[in-house]
């Protein structure tokens, strides 16, 4: 169904409090009255109706048995006034179909709320629906950008309750703290912030309100695992922010022994939680520590940690994880990164990695301009401030010979101009 704006159930959703169940009035302004066609066939003759029907028109009704049809049970939800016994069936149809015995009829129907999709419900008061939002556990997280779209919140929020889904909420301020957790407001449901998050066979609990968690990451989490799972040569991993075991779990079930560390001590008791939760104590270890001292340690000493070496050492603080290579000037490291940041050069985005990772480890002067792109290394190149754009070949490979390997890739969109990289 392609549903007509409701005037006056906008009206009335403006004003919609926050709720865990539709409102009566709500429910009563929103039948949608609708012609359809239906074949009226016998039972047994429903599945060569279903087939002589080109697919594009068949109806998709809320029944999963029976997504199609109509039997004479369930008519009077639809008020739908049709003489049908128990043995026969109505296909449903979105236009006029005639073929050999197969000839539809024109009927009136109302299709209640219920029976319409989350983005058909919100059609009925929105000309452009979010056409997506975040899941975390039961908490449902939207992000909306239209005043009509910002009115209209808590209507957006019930129309996403679902059997799963029992908490939604509004992201009101971009992320900025220290701690990457961003705040939000409750548009429907149970004020319950506490989840748990089931991904590839482990569970991690967390609270939203005091932990970073971001279920886009999940094939990013995954990559990283398999990498690291994948190396014969692996000791111990360090995960330098590690949040509440994203990175970490994962390793530790796959029997590596994992050091996770989180400056925020929400996050790190959840840590502790989560090893428990997934029974995975005897490889992962945790620490509330400020990494930027932690990780000279870990590559200085591994021995307190661990009884091997550190091999891989996961940094996945955008903003910071960059700088934490400051904190490793001239400590030789024989170690695996992996660091995620962002860039806002798609094109050149191996060479500002190149720049910015190498800067940092040697120590050299230097500043970034997200906007402007333009790097100053004061040390070491022969060149005051240049434009990643401009570097040459020879001058990429002057970055590249501190390194045995540098391979980067692009891990999603942040924005139009802006990109997360590992």
């Amino acid at each position: 169904l392609d549903l007509p704006i409701n005037e006056k159930l906008v009206e009335i959703c403006k004003n919609l409090p926050i709720c865990t169940e539709w409102p009566q009035v709500v429910i009563e302004n929103c039948k949608h009255e609708a012609i359809f066609y239906v074949l009226k066939v016998n039972a047994v003759d429903t599945s060569k109706a279903l087939s002589a029907v080109d697919p594009s028109i068949l109806v998709k009704t809320q029944f999963p048995m029976m997504p199609n049809v109509l039997t004479a049970k369930i008519l009077h939800i639809f008020e739908i006034d049709f003489n049908l016994d128990e043995k026969e069936r109505l296909v449903v149809l979105s236009q006029p179909f005639q073929k050999d015995n197969f000839v539809s009829t024109q009927i009136n129907a109302v299709v209640p709320f219920q029976y319409l999709t989350r983005f058909q419900q919100q059609q009925l008061v929105l000309k452009n629906p979010p056409l997506q939002f975040e899941t975390c556990g039961h908490i449902a997280h939207y992000n909306l950008f239209t005043p009509e779209q910002f009115a209209l919140r808590n209507y957006i929020g019930m129309t996403t309750l679902d059997q799963n889904i029992k908490t939604v909420i509004l992201k009101t301020q971009p992320i900025s703290n220290q701690f990457r957790t961003f705040e939000f407001v409750l548009i429907a449901g149970v004020e319950k912030y506490e989840t748990t998050v089931q991904q590839n066979g482990f569970k991690l609990k967390l609270n939203l309100q005091t932990c970073y968690f971001n279920s886009r990451l999940q094939n990013e989490h995954e990559q990283v695992v398999e990498m690291i799972k994948n190396d014969p040569e692996r000791g111990f991993v360090f995960d330098a922010t590690a949040g509440v075991g994203p990175f970490g779990i994962p390793l530790a079930l796959s029997k590596i022994n994992v050091l996770m560390n989180d400056l925020n001590v929400e996050s790190y008791n959840y840590q502790l939680e989560n090893i428990k939760l997934n029974n995975c104590q005897k490889y992962a270890k945790c620490l509330n520590q400020d990494s930027f001292q932690l990780i000279k340690e870990v590559v200085q000493n591994p021995n307190q940690f661990f009884d091997m070496k550190c091999t891989h050492i996961i940094l996945n603080l955008p903003e910071l994880s960059v700088d934490f290579l400051s904190s490793l000037q001239n400590i030789k490291c024989d170690q695996r990164f992996f660091i995620e940041t962002f860039t806002r050069q798609k094109l050149h985005f191996v060479e500002d990695l190149l720049v910015r990772a190498t800067a940092a480890k040697k120590g050299w002067d230097f500043v970034f301009d997200e906007l402007k792109m333009e790097n100053q290394i004061v040390e070491g190149f022969g060149c005051d401030v240049f434009d990643i754009k401009d570097l040459d070949k020879d001058e990429i490979r002057k970055f590249q010979r501190f390194y045995k390997e540098f391979e980067v890739q692009i891990v999603r969109d942040v924005g139009t101009t802006k990109w997360m990289v590992r």
